[in-house]
């Protein structure tokens, strides 16, 4: 078979499907079964108390923390997301640039496997050369267990260089009980 019919095979066999689940659909409506029986209710208010209830909420401080433990800079990020879909975090200095993403993934009641993917940029200030680098960890945790993550490594003998920490909350959210909070609340 030729790359062309081929092709044009799978189209036809993807029309076929589309075709064929849309006509079981209109007939599971018809039979007053539908897309409640298959788990999704039909009440907008249901559904959206579902995707709330998907909802988990990513709280990121970071910090720079010099040799003697004093924090020379700080932020905090607070984002929602929902399971499979990453929070980033970027950070740029004058030699340096980190960019994480952390992706949180629900797996039992409050069991969430965290997947921290981290890409860094350093240049060396003696030759001038780019280092990249790059690593992946992943984490059971459970939800508001706080987590820290040290994208540049850590190096506790590191002399006046700082080290760059990230802690990780992830939690449910609730929007009666946890009213998204702005940035400028000033409760920093």
């Amino acid at each position: 078979m030729t790359r062309g019919r081929l092709y044009d095979a799978s189209i036809l066999i993807f029309l076929f499907l589309a075709i064929q689940s849309s006509l079981l659909a209109q007939d599971a409506a018809e039979s007053g079964a539908g897309a409640h029986t298959a788990g999704m209710p039909l009440d907008p208010e249901a559904i959206l108390r579902q995707l709330q209830n998907d909802v988990l909420r990513v709280i990121i401080r970071a910090r720079v923390i010099a040799e003697d433990d004093t924090v020379v800079w700080n932020m905090e990020m607070d984002e929602l997301t929902v399971s499979g879909r990453g929070v980033e975090i970027r950070l740029n200095g004058e030699n340096l640039a980190v960019k994480v993403q952390f992706t949180p993934y629900r797996q039992e009641k409050d069991s969430i496997m965290l997947v921290a993917q981290s890409q860094n940029w350093v240049k060396n200030a003696n030759n001038n050369k780019l280092i990249y680098q790059t690593s992946l960890k992943s984490l059971s945790v459970t939800t508001d267990e706080p987590v820290l993550f040290y994208p540049l490594g850590v190096d506790p003998d590191n002399g006046n260089r700082l080290n760059l920490e990230l802690e990780i909350m992830i939690s449910r959210y609730n929007l009666e009980k946890e009213p998204r909070r702005s940035s400028d609340d000033g409760d920093e």
